[in-house]
């Protein structure tokens, strides 16, 4: 763990420092909540990857990567991401460890309103 721990550091790092959004930092540190059945951790990085959902594409108003050109995804786009990520949120056999942490079926029952 310790080894996961130090690569999810610097992963999430890097994505800070390229600026890809918060998004993609987040989805990082995830598994490694998972691994570490950490209920802190996850419900952090779970309201980070909602929230982040609407600023998906940040980075394509980053001076890093002002020479290129991005098509902004729409809101099906964001509803088909925001889809999924519930649909794993709920997954029992990933989040089992959750089940009973009244901040986590909040969460959740929140996620119903998408």
């Amino acid at each position: 763990m310790e080894k996961a721990r130090f690569i999810v550091e610097k992963q999430t790092g890097l994505a800070r420092l390229m600026e890809i959004g918060r998004y993609q930092e987040a989805s990082l540190e995830m598994d490694l909540a998972i691994a570490g059945k950490d209920v802190e951790a996850t419900l952090q990085i779970a309201e980070k990857l909602l929230s982040g959902i609407e600023d998906f594409i940040s980075y394509s108003r980053s001076r890093l990567y002002e020479h290129m050109e991005f098509k902004e995804p729409g809101e099906e786009f964001k509803g088909e991401l925001r889809e999924t990520l519930v649909k794993g949120l709920r997954d029992e056999e990933t989040f089992g460890y959750m089940k009973g942490d009244a901040r986590w079926q909040e969460l959740l029952e929140r996620c119903k309103n998408f």
